[in-house]
């Protein structure tokens, strides 16, 4: 779950702070045209009217304040714990100025707090996937299943070389490009032995995924929700 934005569209402030927040997962709330939403909002977060624009509203977890003296008294004010609460922060410079301010799980129900976690497991698998193949376009991948098809039935004896359109043209390409001259068998085996290798890598962080919704699955409150790391890695060399 996002923040919480609370908008006004005459502000230039506003209306580039929005931009920036555009397309995240946030909710934005026009404060002088959306009169529904700012009157649910009021309901769910009475007296925290915005002073300025842009306010985000935020979810600030329990912070420990260390003992201090009062610069004007002279008191000494003991360390302390400020509970959990929502806070209302105006016109703060960036959403990066906000994470670490931000708890997503503060007054989640159980599911809620679930669903956003498995949210996150799943936003992070994408993210390892897409940096750990960095060299390989979307079309390049489109190609993959055509090259598998014809290298699969060539190593099985079922088609010849000449019959393999598709890995004549992708040898060529490599030869054109100064790259090795391989065979088009030469060619098959190594598109098996990638093709077997991703699988490997894919199943794996898949079944990463599986155990974080095993675990999710199973936590009894918020807390134990919020504490899973989500953090995916490669099979183990030999795996």
């Amino acid at each position: 779950m996002g923040f919480i934005i609370l908008h006004n569209r005459q502000s230039a402030e506003s209306r580039a702070f929005v931009a920036s927040a555009s397309g995240q997962g946030h909710t934005i709330i026009e404060w002088y045209t959306d009169s529904q939403a700012v009157a649910q909002y009021l309901a769910d977060h009475p007296g925290m009217y915005p002073s300025a624009f842009p306010s985000v509203v935020i979810r600030r977890p329990d912070v420990e304040v260390p003992e201090s003296t009062h610069e004007v008294t002279g008191e000494v004010i003991p360390a302390h714990v400020v509970p959990a609460h929502w806070d209302l922060v105006r016109c703060p410079s960036s959403l990066e100025e906000l994470a670490d301010l931000h708890d997503p799980y503060y007054g989640l129900t159980l599911d809620e707090a679930k669903a956003l976690k498995r949210d996150e497991a799943k936003a992070a698998m994408d993210s390892y996937i897409a940096a750990i193949q960095p060299e390989y376009g979307q079309y390049s991948m489109a190609t993959w299943d055509v090259q598998a098809a014809e290298a699969e039935a060539l190593l099985a004896g079922t088609i010849t070389e000449a019959q393999c359109p598709g890995l004549a043209q992708l040898v060529a390409g490599r030869v054109a490009s100064g790259g090795a001259d391989l065979t088009i068998t030469e060619q098959a085996e190594r598109i098996r032995a990638n093709r077997a290798a991703w699988r490997s890598i894919g199943l794996y962080v898949e079944g990463q995924r599986n155990g974080y919704m095993d675990r999710i699955q199973a936590a009894q409150d918020v807390a134990a929700v919020q504490s899973i790391a989500v953090a995916y890695t490669l099979p183990p060399q030999g795996a």
